[in-house]
């Protein structure tokens, strides 16, 4: 069974507005080549990453952040410097987020999260 998110093909504005975004970036991006291998590597490995999420939801991580709204995360997978996929147990399955480490303050920021870990990994790539 497959789901709409992994059978979407890009619309030509949703193409168009890809096109444009990689474009304003690209600059920032060159300027920052660790940062953008970094992206480059999680697009080619997303559903990867994915399924290990999914796997690592199975069995509750012994790697426990607090998010600075309050919210308890298990971490799974690292995606860049203080940048992780985490994820938590819910009522009725697991919920993903991409959270960032302040190591200067001390805190934890959710950057975006959702129940899809695929459609939590390709917002923040």
């Amino acid at each position: 069974m497959s789901s709409r998110l992994a059978d979407h093909r890009l619309t030509e504005l949703e193409d168009t507005a890809h096109a444009e975004a990689v474009r304003h970036f690209a600059e920032q991006l060159d300027s920052f080549p660790i940062s953008r291998e970094a992206v480059e590597r999680l697009e080619r490995n997303l559903s990867i990453m994915a399924l290990a999420a999914n796997m690592a939801a199975t069995k509750p991580g012994e790697k426990t952040i607090q998010t600075d709204d309050g919210v308890q995360w298990h971490k799974s997978i690292e995606l860049m410097d203080n940048i992780s996929l985490c994820y938590r147990l819910i009522s009725d399955g697991a919920e993903y987020a991409v959270v960032e480490y302040f190591p200067e303050h001390g805190l934890h920021e959710v950057w975006n999260q959702g129940r899809n870990a695929v459609e939590v990994l390709r917002r923040f790539a």
